[in-house]
């Protein structure tokens, strides 16, 4: 079951009908199995090293976030929608969408 999860919406039982395990990384494998969190993790990790190897500074405070989070949902946490989730995605997104030099104004033809 766990490995491809068992969905959002699933229950089990320890001494009444539960459907949440409260631990982060532990409901994500109950919601949507162990290739998704590892996926995840891997995801988390390498963009928190990116965002670290970055200049700029606010990207490694969004590095220092990520790395955070990686090891916030191994003792607690549920996923849900709040402004710490938001600020995870977007230093998760950061590395892959922003670039610092996206057109180079002399290549083409303004002088």
């Amino acid at each position: 079951d766990f490995l491809f999860g068992k969905g959002i919406f699933a229950t089990y039982s320890a001494f009444v009908e539960r459907n949440t395990i409260e631990i982060g990384w532990l409901q994500q494998v109950f919601w949507f199995g162990v290739p998704f969190v590892f996926i995840s993790i891997y995801l988390c990790m390498k963009s928190a090293y990116l965002n670290f190897r970055s200049i700029e500074s606010y990207k490694k405070v969004f590095g220092i976030l990520i790395f955070i989070k990686i090891l916030d949902a191994l003792i607690y946490g549920m996923p849900i929608l709040s402004v710490y989730s938001f600020l995870l995605f977007t230093g998760i997104m950061l590395p892959y969408t922003l670039v610092e030099k996206s057109v180079n104004l002399n290549k083409l033809g303004h002088d």
